[in-house]
């Protein structure tokens, strides 16, 4: 296991021009050198911890930031954290005692935070559980009513029904014409 590199006072004195700067939130450090067999976003950032004096904190780097950004997701957003990415240019990474409160009291529980993550997870399944459920019921009761209209169409007794409804009004449209035929002659 590699050992932690602290930035040092003259990290934080030097003026580093905005395109040379590390990435991290907060940091004002100059970029690590690029690495000869390295490459992706690790040579974005300065690869060095702020010291323990100054509020520690992670060594800048890109899995570091990933799992935070990962953790603030899970958590949700909380306003003055060590790392908020609005907030680059001012309090910074471990900008001090404000900072670590905001750190120790998120970690403090995490226990109970994982179950209340987890219950929220659990409701919110059984929400879309209920929705998925009572849209198969109402597509399984129009299908019921197409089978039904396909079994009155496929029944041989029916149709002979309709056609013989069908003749009789066709019958009695042709003797009401004629009444009525006979009643203006009359």
């Amino acid at each position: 296991m590699s050992e932690i590199e602290y930035a040092t006072a003259g990290d934080d004195a030097e003026e580093v021009p905005e395109d040379q700067r590390c990435i991290w939130p907060g940091c004002a450090r100059r970029r690590a050198p690029a690495r000869p067999g390295g490459s992706g976003r690790q040579r974005e950032y300065c690869l060095k911890a702020d010291r323990p004096e100054a509020g520690g904190g992670p060594v800048h780097n890109a899995r570091n930031r990933w799992a935070w950004q990962r953790k603030e997701a899970a958590a949700g957003p909380s306003p003055g954290g060590p790392y908020p990415d609005d907030q680059a240019g001012e309090a910074g990474a471990g900008g001090g005692e404000a900072d670590r409160s905001v750190r120790d009291n998120r970690g403090e529980w995490p226990v109970s935070s994982a179950k209340q993550r987890v219950s929220d997870l659990l409701e919110q399944a059984r929400r879309q559980h209920a929705a998925a459920l009572a849209a198969f019921a109402a597509e399984r009761d129009a299908y019921a009513r197409v089978a039904e209209r396909f079994e009155v169409l496929a029944d041989p007794a029916a149709a002979v029904l309709d056609v013989e409804l069908a003749s009789a009004s066709v019958r009695a449209g042709r003797d009401v014409a004629a009444a009525r035929e006979e009643a203006a002659r009359a």
